[in-house]
């Protein structure tokens, strides 16, 4: 199944073990936040610190693992021809463009935009996680 997501947007979907996804950015200038919960406990999610921790390195790419809290395999990247995502910042809201960018009356963000998608799983705007966001390169100071 090919499912185009538009910009400024989110889906959530169900994606079982061997199942793969493939992420791409057509346009360029796009960044894709992913966030994993286990099917059958929400409470075990994708885990930012975990997998980088067990990767040995703040930048992910072919071959790791992303983990959940739980230190359980939830997807592994098995082809990456960007190289750099990031896994530290949390998905950009309201709250983000009011207090970094100064704006009055923002439009909602990648928080927004999953809270609406994964609401019909009964997941709610705090269980939301560190996404892994594919395409944004970080740069960090020594």
């Amino acid at each position: 199944m090919i499912q185009r997501i538009p910009p400024k947007s989110g889906v959530a979907f169900i994606l079982r073990k061997g199942q793969r996804l493939t992420v791409t950015d057509p346009e360029g200038e796009q960044v894709s936040d992913l966030v994993a919960y286990n099917l059958d406990d929400r409470k075990e999610v994708i885990s930012s610190g975990r997998s980088l921790d067990y990767a040995g390195r703040m930048f992910l790419t072919t071959g790791d693992v992303l983990y959940s809290n739980r230190s359980r395999d939830m997807l592994k990247i098995v082809k990456d021809e960007v190289g750099r995502h990031d896994f530290t910042l949390t998905p950009c809201s309201k709250d983000t463009f009011r207090k970094l960018y100064n704006e009055a009356d923002p439009q909602g963000g990648c928080q927004e935009n999953l809270e609406a998608a994964l609401s019909e799983y009964g997941i709610g705007p705090d269980d939301i996680p560190i996404a892994f966001n594919i395409f944004m390169h970080v740069a960090m100071d020594p």
